[in-house]
């Protein structure tokens, strides 16, 4: 496809704002300024950010734990994502979920629990198709998080009355420190969508652009009334499963094979190569990001905590 420079430019620049903030996120967790734990998503940039510009306004997604940085490609505040990271007020759960809780009306937060994904993306597909509404939901999920049940269940139904969902698998090649191949039956995540008669691809999960062009494909395929469509990107897992994990399972070979896949750094020299961005606009768009950042922590730093009486706000029966 061709694409304007304008449109390029603001890809990548979603791009870096991804990096950027999942970096800032590593570096004030071991300053010992977030509370909790942090599941870094740098290296899947370019599933995320893929994944979520391809989404409409009103268009649904759900995230992964590791997938901090596609709220803000979303369209939710920053100040707002460090609030959640702070546990403040003013953040989307009111700072009772830290990052991985973070919601709005379109992004439906993430399941508690790990395959808890597929339920409540198929439900909330179900009610867009009951309301005639023509948008879509966009569920992540990780390779291993296939092996659930409720994987199963909710593609079966999903494919069984056409529901408006995407179903897109950051494969990061482990499930906390089991590789795919120790875990899976099958080499393919999406090798499991023809059991539900479900179209799948598998995509290069470090290209932006193939990610963007296969998640569009799969949005019309989906509004078009022919049920859910399957997506894997490979990509892979730069930091540990947590904050704290040495990695001691995989060799630093594998790491550094991987490291020179960085989606950031092939999209960065396609676009110098062409002439679309240069390195003083590049040096220009990372300090007006560390700028946002820096007073999205000013504002959340100065935040109130939850008051007592919010323990029962909130709740649901």
């Amino acid at each position: 496809m061709n694409y304007s420079h304008d449109f390029l430019q603001k890809m990548y620049i979603n791009l870096l704002k991804a990096r950027m903030l999942e970096e800032k996120i590593v570096e004030l967790y071991h300053q010992g300024r977030v509370p909790g734990s942090v599941h870094s998503g740098v290296g899947e940039e370019a599933t995320f950010v893929g994944g979520c510009l391809a989404l409409g306004k009103n268009d649904y997604m759900m995230t992964t734990h590791r997938a901090v940085c596609a709220n803000w490609i979303k369209g939710i505040e920053i100040n707002k994502i460090f609030c959640d990271l702070f546990g403040k007020r003013e953040g989307t759960n009111h700072g009772k979920g830290a990052a991985i809780r973070i919601c709005s009306k379109e992004v439906l937060g993430m399941s508690g629990t790990q395959g808890g994904v597929f339920v409540i993306a198929t439900g909330a597909a179900l009610s867009l198709k009951l309301l005639n509404k023509k948008n879509v939901v966009l569920a992540f999920f990780g390779d291993d998080t296939s092996n659930r049940g409720t994987f199963h269940e909710s593609l079966n139904l999903a494919s069984l009355w056409k529901l408006p969902v995407i179903f897109l698998c950051d494969n990061n090649q482990y499930g906390i420190s089991i590789n795919m191949t120790k875990s899976t039956a099958v080499a393919n995540i999406a090798d499991r969508a023809s059991a539900y008669n479900i179209t799948a691809k598998i995509v290069d999960g470090n290209s932006i652009l193939e990610v963007y062009e296969t998640t569009k494909e799969a949005i019309d395929y989906a509004l078009s009334g022919n049920g859910p469509y399957l997506i894997e990107a490979k990509t892979y897992r730069c930091r540990g499963h947590m904050e704290g994990d040495q990695c001691s399972y995989r060799t630093r070979e594998e790491e550094n094979h991987w490291l020179k896949k960085c989606p950031i750094k092939r999209f960065e020299n396609e676009l110098l190569e062409k002439g679309i961005i240069t390195n003083s606009w590049i040096d220009m768009e990372k300090k007006k990001i560390v700028k946002v950042i820096e007073e999205a922590i000013g504002f959340a730093e100065n935040n109130e905590d939850p008051y007592e009486e919010d323990l029962f706000k909130d709740i649901y029966a």
